[in-house]
């Protein structure tokens, strides 16, 4: 299956399809039983839950550049709305997750 002109990309983007949504749903589960079983109000989930968060909102941003790339109006789009910031932090997303996934 060819969804886009680099194999690689079409494994992120099977991937995101198939394991994305069971990742969140175990995020929100944990979550979610916080409050039942003490067993998830332990430090380890606590970092866990952090982590997790923090993965979402990279995913998150590193598919909102995809997206905008594929349909090409990344560079449109991003520096029409400078004054608000976004190309800056879309232009810094590879340093951000780095930092994210050293920490």
């Amino acid at each position: 299956m060819v969804l886009t002109i680099f194999w690689q990309m079409d494994v992120v983007v099977i991937e995101a399809f198939t394991l994305f949504p069971v990742y969140v749903m175990l995020l929100m589960d944990i979550f979610k039983n916080r409050k039942k079983q003490k067993v998830f109000k332990t430090p380890y989930y606590t970092l866990v839950l952090s982590q997790g968060l923090a993965d979402v909102l990279i995913i998150l941003t590193i598919f909102n550049l995809l997206i905008a790339r594929y349909f090409g109006i990344g560079n449109k789009l991003l520096y029409y709305i400078q004054g608000y910031g976004v190309a800056w932090f879309h232009s810094n997303t590879g340093p951000l997750m780095f930092i994210v996934r050293i920490s």
